[in-house]
């Protein structure tokens, strides 16, 4: 099932990369992984799958990740204004 799902919980994270959870954790605060994201609130972090990936395959593919999320977040941000512009006329 985890290969289905792209964000993933600290147990799915690092059972997706056959780690044990708090090793898992070690290679985040290293570096080694990718940071988690706190969309759902800060006691909820979750792993972009495919970051994690990007990981393995080396920097090239993990600053098009990085650069393919943080899009996606500008896009957000810029719709999330527009209609509080919107809203606000």
């Amino acid at each position: 099932m985890t290969e289905n799902v792209r964000w993933l919980d600290v147990d799915a994270a690092s059972r997706y990369v056959s780690m044990r959870a708090d090793i898992f954790l070690r290679a985040v605060a290293s570096g080694k992984l990718p940071k988690p994201y706190h969309a759902a609130g800060s006691r909820s972090p979750r792993w972009d799958r495919d970051a994690i990936d990007a990981c393995f395959i080396g920097t090239d593919k993990r600053e098009t990740v990085r650069e393919a999320v943080n899009g996606v977040v500008a896009q957000i941000k810029a719709e999330g204004a527009a209609r509080r512009q919107a809203r606000s006329v």
